[in-house]
């Protein structure tokens, strides 16, 4: 069968290029799990395609043309969903730039825990110094398991006793 792509005849073109598409999206969603991802992909070989339909020689490849475009599509869609590797060790941070970085960081905070109320200061330190959880302090205070929680919330995600020694005392 002879297969035109030039641009006339506008409706047989619409019909070619529909019935192409459906027989892409089968072939497609057979390979991926996501029907929108397939959707995505024959859409982009079908601009790709009729957007390059001119270098096409021979009208009758057509259908095998579509297919290559196709499969190079679905094999740059897998390499862009690669999973990640994991870095090597030599691309890798030096651990003691990440422990000059939280001593930097705990002279920072520092002076903000001087703004703090004391009860919150008391508890953050409290928590910090001993490793205690804020529950474990809370019962040990005397105090409501959400007494000490929004000082030691709020900051002791972000730090660690080593910030605090490694910043040595106010």
């Amino acid at each position: 069968m002879r297969v035109s792509v030039s641009a006339d005849d506008s409706q047989d073109q619409r019909l070619l290029w529909q019935a192409f598409r459906i027989e892409l999206l089968r072939y497609v969603s057979k390979r991926v799990a996501d029907e929108s991802v397939a959707e995505d992909i024959v859409h982009d070989v079908l601009i790709k395609a009729f957007s390059h339909r001119d270098e096409l020689r021979d009208g009758s490849r057509l259908r095998a043309w579509l297919y290559q475009i196709t499969r190079n599509a679905l094999v740059d869609h897998y390499r862009a969903h690669r999973p990640l590797e994991p870095l090597p060790a030599d691309l890798e941070g030096p651990p003691e730039a990440d422990e000059r970085a939280e001593a930097e960081l705990a002279l920072c905070l520092r002076p903000l825990m001087g703004k703090l109320p004391e009860k919150y200061r008391a508890a953050l330190l409290s928590t910090l110094e001993s490793g205690l959880s804020q529950k474990q302090y809370a019962s040990q205070a005397g105090l409501s398991n959400s007494a000490p929680s929004p000082a030691c919330s709020a900051v002791a995600p972000c730090c660690a006793m080593r910030w605090w020694s490694a910043a040595g005392s106010k």
